[in-house]
């Protein structure tokens, strides 16, 4: 036969006798409750030793994105998202950006997890104005499954991009690329 492991230290056997012995019912679920909690706190610890671990490993990683080599403190927000979110901690990295000390997702990721996320339909993109004036625009939008209610993000145009200093950007596409840009935006 084989006897079934648990995780109780002689401690908690020893302290159970006595609070059988001595503890009114209501007193030994309190005093359960206190164990629980207890133990919960360790769980949380060590997890949270092993969060940080992991992130110090990725921050030596050259695979993570330049803004988090050498950050640690960076690779453990991109770590906890991703577990908040149930994804990969390297597809976060690549599509987190922190911005004022505040986690930002690109637009492209966004995007693909409303279109995988099994609720909407895919996002369909409208666009609207005159093309190659400050009126020209677009808005993203889709269906919700469940409710077959139509979901419209705001309508974003070149004068919103002017307006906003997106287009005069050093580096920016808003020129070059208007179309693929007001997709982004929206």
């Amino acid at each position: 036969m084989s006897e079934t492991q648990t995780d109780e230290t002689p401690i908690d056997k020893a302290y159970e006798q006595i609070e059988q012995q001595l503890l009114t019912p209501s007193e030994q679920r309190q005093t359960q409750m206190i164990l629980l909690e207890q133990k919960q706190l360790a769980l949380q610890k060590e997890r949270l030793e092993l969060i940080k671990n992991e992130a110090v490993l990725l921050s030596k990683s050259t695979l993570v994105p330049k803004e988090y080599q050498g950050n640690p403190a960076k690779c453990m927000i991109a770590l906890e998202q991703a577990n908040r979110l149930r994804m990969n901690a390297l597809a976060v990295m690549q599509s987190m950006h922190i911005i004022n000390g505040r986690p930002s997702w690109s637009s492209k990721f966004l995007a693909a997890l409303i279109n995988s996320c099994g609720l909407f339909t895919p996002l369909e993109y409208t666009f609207v104005g005159e093309e190659g004036t400050d009126s020209w625009g677009c808005f993203a939008s889709a269906c919700n499954i469940d409710s077959g209610r139509i979901v419209k993000g705001v309508t974003v145009t070149i004068k919103m991009a002017k307006d906003e200093g997106w287009y005069q950007k050093t580096g920016s596409k808003w020129k070059t690329m208007p179309e693929l840009m007001l997709q982004y935006r929206a």
